[in-house]
């Protein structure tokens, strides 16, 4: 499997996560129990912070830099935050 399917394949499995999270959030409220949405530690401290200062592209460009990775990727882990 080369890289773009590699790549492909881990935005779509992120997607349909985010969509399994979103019907687990549902379906806590219908019944009651409380739920929290996991926290990610892998996520600096000075992208979160970018990200609460409504710097999107900012904190996506810094977590690119600091984890190596993708546009794709750091877009896809921002847009879940």
């Amino acid at each position: 499997m080369d890289d773009s399917m590699t790549a492909a394949r881990f935005q779509a499995l992120t997607q349909r996560l985010a969509r399994i999270e979103d019907q687990l959030v549902i379906l806590s409220a219908k019944v009651g129990v409380p739920y929290e949405q996991p926290t990610d530690d892998e996520i600096p401290a000075n992208v979160r912070t970018l990200l609460a200062a409504g710097k999107t592209t900012d904190a996506i460009i810094e977590l690119r830099r600091l984890k190596n990775l993708s546009l794709v990727e750091a877009k896809s882990i921002i847009d879940q935050l």
